[in-house]
Order: structure tokens, then sequence, then C-alpha cells
């Protein structure tokens, strides 16, 4: 009965290699221009989605120093939220 359905597990590989292109894309942004909150914030949600907990808090804590750069104190309270609420 603990057995996740056939279904759902190919749900679960679709959303996991959603995260991973995402989180491709993501870098793809630093990349082109490393000073960009917003894809150290995606990069980080991807990672996290990917089960990569530390990582994307790493990627988050990077992003919320860049908003805080930038005079976003709301972006970076959000980031905040996010940080608190992640497990691991």
């Amino acid at each position: 009965m603990n057995e996740i359905p056939p279904f759902q597990q190919n749900q679960n590989k679709k959303h996991q290699a959603n995260c991973k292109n995402a989180q491709k894309s993501f870098q793809t942004a630093i990349s082109l221009d490393s000073e960009i909150a917003l894809g150290y914030e995606g990069r980080g949600m991807s990672l996290i989605c990917q089960k990569n907990i530390a990582e994307g808090k790493k990627s988050l804590r990077h992003a919320k120093t860049l908003y805080l750069q930038q005079g976003k104190k709301q972006e970076a309270k959000n980031i905040d939220l996010i940080l608190k609420y992640t497990n691991n």
C-alpha cells in the first residue's frame, strides 16, 4: 500500500526532468548576467525541486544578497520565507 502508483511515478519523473531543464535555463541566465538575482532564485528553487537542498539554499542566499544590494527588500524577505520553510 506504500507503493507509488505507476502514473504517479511517471509524473514524478516528468516533474524532476522539468526541474532539471529549468535549472539549466537559470544557469544560462546567470552566465549571461552574474548580477541577475532572479536567476539565482530560480536556480535555487529548481535545485530544491531536485532534492539538492543544500545547493538550492546556497543559491537562494546568493539571490537574497543580490536583492538587498539592489534595494529589493521585499524580494529578499520572500527568499527568507522560502529558506525558513525548506527542510534541511
